[in-house]
């Protein structure tokens, strides 16, 4: 894990985007009331939580951008990669694999796969840190999306470097009963249906919020000539929130989220002879003719299929006394990955079916407590202190096909295969490996008039984490029976490490 040892932030860029009403539906908590759908929103109407207290867009002097849930409606925005055509700089790719993403913001690149989940961008729904797969894997019942960029670590969550992404959902309304259906139908029978109900259950007191999404298309359309299998992606996803203000001072919530995603695609290939004329042809290779980019074709005879899980659980509540607040988030998460993937995208060897196989398993469970004020004391400072902890698990499951070829190299004479091609079968396993994040932050920020504001921030981290290492040739049940190989040195990557990154602005 790196973590930066300082950070700096930049001048401010805005986003400004028409949206929509809702009928029948209360506006959600910390946003603008709705407007009329040609009316278009300015500055003055998004309401940021940037710097973990509402501001209207045009007073915070950094680099974000929101995108409402009217914009996304007026838009009809229906994958969180979408954002990416409203947001400038912003690159949003989940991997081929269903584990996580590989994003970006500016150029700067987050890769689950390299980062382990502490990547350069970080990803929170409901105030606390998520992994990426939850957010992008579906996008429904949408109050805003918050694009920071630049340096964070000194006013909630985890330290990043390149910024952070926020997601918060439509929160449940205290006073009017309501809801909504909607649904698109496209081309390649792609589907999309969402809702939304709002239930007032103690009225100005406890309200319940259900939404869910149904999201199914062809992917990217590409077809195996050696299949009738046809590609597909299939979202679905549930989600409940409570929200319960029972005084003025004290407010809780509890939200839910279940999402199932699976798919099946194939490998998008083209012939070689298109791109050099004059390549020869392995010896002994399948002649599939001549396929252009156009058709969108494989020649696998394996889809790649992807299957996740996700549970997420959200926990808060504020308290305000003598213009403070205290503010507590807690979250846990459960995912699930199962994947097979093709080791032969050329289908050189028809007769084996050779595939990789990936099951992982993890959780992570997040608290923060976080102190700050409400009221500017003296009229001019503004402060946040908190405490963040992290834990998490993981275990995984690799199953690994290799095809082998015999052949008999003699120079000056013409290879001899002295074997049919076989398959050999390598089981990895990677016991469950730990890790463990604590840090103390805080933030100050001194307001000198309406056009000047002198900041500074600090926050101690200390990482640990514990690797067994990567048991090769061993199953989940022969490492429980103690009957498996020690693993080499090189494969322990357990850490223990402390470091202060810090701030300092002028604006």
């Amino acid at each position: 894990m790196r973590l930066p040892r300082h950070l700096a932030y930049a001048s401010v860029s805005l986003l400004t985007l028409a949206a929509p009403a809702f009928a029948q539906e209360a506006p959600p908590a910390a946003t603008p009331p709705e407007q009329s759908p040609d009316a278009p929103l300015n500055d003055a109407d998004i309401v940021v939580s940037a710097r973990r207290r509402e501001e209207n867009l045009q007073d915070v002097p950094l680099v974000v951008n929101a995108v409402t849930g009217q914009a996304i409606e007026k838009l009809n925005l229906r994958n969180f990669q979408d954002i990416t055509s409203v947001v400038p700089g912003l690159a949003l790719t989940p991997n081929a694999n269903g584990i996580g993403s590989s994003s970006s913001i500016r150029g700067v690149n987050h890769d689950v796969n390299v980062s382990g989940e502490n990547g350069t961008i970080q990803y929170y729904m409901g105030d606390a840190p998520v992994q990426s797969g939850i957010v992008l894997q579906t996008m429904y019942d949408i109050a805003q999306i918050e694009v920071l960029r630049g340096p964070q670590g000194t006013l909630r969550g985890r330290a990043t470097p390149s910024g952070s992404i926020t997601v918060t959902t439509r929160q449940p309304d205290l006073t009017e009963a309501g809801g909504y259906v909607g649904g698109t139908y496209a081309s390649a029978n792609a589907i999309n249906g969402q809702f939304g109900i709002n239930v007032p259950v103690w009225q100005d007191k406890l309200a319940v919020r259900i939404a869910g999404l149904y999201d199914k298309n062809s992917g990217d359309r590409v077809h195996s000539i050696n299949s009738t299998l046809d590609p597909y992606n299939d979202t679905r996803s549930l989600r409940a929130t409570v929200r319960f203000e029972p005084l003025s001072w004290l407010k809780a919530g509890f939200m839910y989220q279940g999402l199932g995603f699976q798919s099946q695609a194939w490998d998008h290939v083209q012939s070689y002879a298109l791109v050099n004329p004059a390549a020869v042809p392995t010896a002994g290779a399948p002649d599939y003719g001549t396929i252009t980019q156009q058709q969108r074709l494989s020649v696998e005879r394996n889809p790649r299929t992807v299957s996740t899980n996700f549970k997420l659980y959200n926990w808060n509540a504020e308290a305000d006394y003598a213009g403070q607040r205290l503010i507590y988030v807690g979250s846990r998460q459960i995912s699930q990955f199962d994947s097979f993937t093709p080791v032969d995208s050329a289908n050189f060897f028809p007769a084996l079916n050779g595939v990789g196989h990936s099951v992982t398993g993890a959780h992570v469970t997040t608290h923060e407590i976080r102190l700050q004020n409400e009221s500017r004391i003296a009229g001019m400072f503004d402060y946040v202190v908190g405490y963040f902890n992290s834990k998490g698990d993981a275990t995984t499951q690799l199953s690994n096909d290799s095809i082998l070829r015999f052949l008999l190299d003699i120079p000056g004479v013409p290879r001899t295969q002295i074997a049919p091609p076989s398959i050999n079968t390598t089981q990895i396993f990677l016991p469950r490996s730990t890790s463990n994040e604590e840090s103390y932050f805080g933030n100050l920020t001194a307001h000198l008039g309406e056009g000047t504001e002198i900041a500074g921030g600090l926050r101690h981290i200390r990482y640990t984490s514990t690797v067994p290492g990567v048991f090769i040739g061993c199953t989940a049940a022969q490492y429980v029976a103690a009957a498996c190989a020690p693993p080499s040195n090189g494969s322990n990557f357990s850490y223990n490490v402390s470091k202060t990154v810090y701030s300092a602005t002028i604006r």
